[in-house]
Parts: C-alpha cells; sequence; structure tokens
C-alpha cells in the first residue's frame, strides 16, 4: 500500500518513560511476590511451630518456649492423623494417575 495508510506510525517513547515503566513492572512483580511469600511461610511457619511446640500459635502467638519433636511424635501416634494422611496419599495418588493417563 502507499500512501498514509501503508505507512507504519512509530510512537517514540524517550528512555526516562521507559526506564520508569520496567522500574514499575519489577515494583509490582516484587509486591505479589512478597504477598505470595506472606500467604505461604507464615502458614507453614505457624503449622510447624504449632506441631513443635505445646503452644497454639494462632491464638498465644508465636513461642519457642517447650520446643520438642516430642510435640509432633504425639501428634503423628494418633490415629486420626494416619487416617487423613492416608486418605490424602490416596486422593492424591488417585489424581496423579488420572492426570498421567490423559497424557
Amino acid at each position: 500500500m502507499n500512501g498514509p495508510a501503508g505507512r507504519r506510525i512509530q510512537v517514540k517513547r524517550s528512555g526516562g518513560e521507559g526506564m520508569r515503566r520496567r522500574v514499575l513492572a519489577h515494583l509490582w512483580v516484587a509486591l505479589l511476590l512478597a504477598i505470595l511469600a506472606f500467604l505461604v511461610i507464615y502458614p507453614l511457619l505457624t503449622l510447624l511451630l504449632g506441631a513443635l511446640t505445646d503452644t497454639n500459635p494462632v491464638v498465644e502467638g508465636f513461642s519457642l518456649r517447650h520446643l520438642s519433636i516430642a510435640n509432633f511424635l504425639v501428634v503423628l501416634a494418633n490415629p486420626n492423623v494416619a487416617e487423613a494422611l492416608f486418605n490424602t496419599l490416596i486422593a492424591c495418588g488417585g489424581t496423579l494417575a488420572e492426570s498421567r493417563r490423559g497424557w
């Protein structure tokens, strides 16, 4: 095409604007990663401390008093925990087998 319809319009951006957009993009990604880390790390830390201490970290806050593996072993000795673990492994195994079959 000849004429104005066939020409490409190129918008030249200043170097400062491009740099600012990159910095804002990196800040946005950093903010999202920080939120994701909080949403993953905080619950895992709470779960681990709750299993290794005899306190409830949600109610009483984080405390390293009475930190012991014995508390964790008491939880593992509970038959309900063994049944829940077995059910979880069955469900995950079935889902994995089904997803592999579709490949």
